[in-house]
């Protein structure tokens, strides 16, 4: 091999929309010839499907826990066998929602497979402006800003104004590269954030031997055939109602007309998409905290 890979790596949290900017970004002639290894916190990777319907490109699964922190070799096998195909322009890894970015880069940094083959071009952190506040990001995501290059807002036509303008400038008091256009990312330099992280040794520290997956659960269930969306509209009210504390829904459903959809949902907005192929097999998958398998057994054996 001649030269490195440029390699982008997207982290937010759970249902900041990771995977709709990964779709934009590969609509562009900039990431034309881009392999993508899309990490999925359930068993199911509902998002390698979604990207495999929109995209026609090569995609690494990595399913059943981070990547950050597996103890598996599932990521750097996907390195060795990407580094030996031709005419790859660039490499994408989209973390779940759950991940520490800051493990993933200590990983980069320590791993000869990665540092052989691939250099972290941009470390991209998406924001959810409708999901997240300014007291949730200084609480859980300040680090995380001041290491990325560049921080993405999303979901900006959901979201009062005023409330981006305050966000946005909270973010550039950390770090300057706030960016609500998703295209402008495609810089082929090398990222500046492993010079950042040694400068928060001591975080580093903490960070590592913490455990950040411990409260969170999942729980995936086989839709019946004859589920509506607005049966699985009530069904996450419902959910919310019970005060269960459900983070992130995605799936894929067919109704009793024939029509294949996907759910991609956060607990302030419910988005279905109709796929253009039917999947295999479809589930859906549900991310939270302690959550109660029980209940969603008995949502499913309601529509039987």
């Amino acid at each position: 091999m001649t030269h490195k890979i440029p390699t982008y790596l997207i982290h937010g949290s759970l249902g900041s929309g990771k995977t709709t900017f990964i779709k934009g970004m590969l609509k562009t002639d900039d990431f034309k010839n881009s392999v993508v290894i899309e990490n999925e916190f359930a068993n199911i990777n509902i998002d390698e499907a979604s990207l495999k319907d929109t995209c026609d490109i090569d995609i690494y699964g990595i399913a059943g826990g981070c990547i950050c922190c597996s103890s598996g070799r599932e990521l750097f096998d996907a390195f060795d066998k990407i580094a030996k195909l031709e005419n790859v322009k660039s490499l994408i890894i989209e973390t779940t929602g759950v991940a520490s970015s800051v493990k993933l880069i200590q990983q980069f940094m320590l791993n000869s497979e990665f540092d052989d083959n691939f250099y972290l071009s941009r470390n991209i952190l998406v924001i959810d402006s409708l999901e997240n506040s300014i007291d949730y990001l200084k609480k859980n995501k300040k680090l995380d800003i001041e290491l990325a290059d560049i921080v993405i807002l999303s979901k900006i036509d959901l979201v009062d104004a005023q409330v981006v303008r305050k966000m946005k400038k909270f973010i550039i008091s950390i770090n300057s590269k706030v960016e609500i256009n998703p295209q402008k990312i495609a810089e082929r330099d090398e990222s500046k954030s492993s010079d950042k992280l040694l400068k928060h040794l001591a975080e580093l520290t903490k960070i590592l031997n913490e455990d950040h997956t411990k409260n969170i659960d999942y729980i995936v269930v086989n839709p019946n055939k004859n589920i509506e969306i607005a049966s699985i509209n009530l069904f996450i009210k419902q959910i919310y109602d019970k005060k269960i504390n459900l983070k992130r829904v995605k799936g894929t459903f067919e109704t009793k007309n024939k029509l294949n959809y996907e759910i991609q949902a956060t607990p302030k907005k419910i988005n279905y998409v109709k796929l253009k192929a039917k999947p295999e097999k479809d589930y859906l998958v549900f991310i939270g905290e302690k959550l109660d398998k029980n209940v969603f057994n008995d949502f499913i054996k309601k529509y039987e």
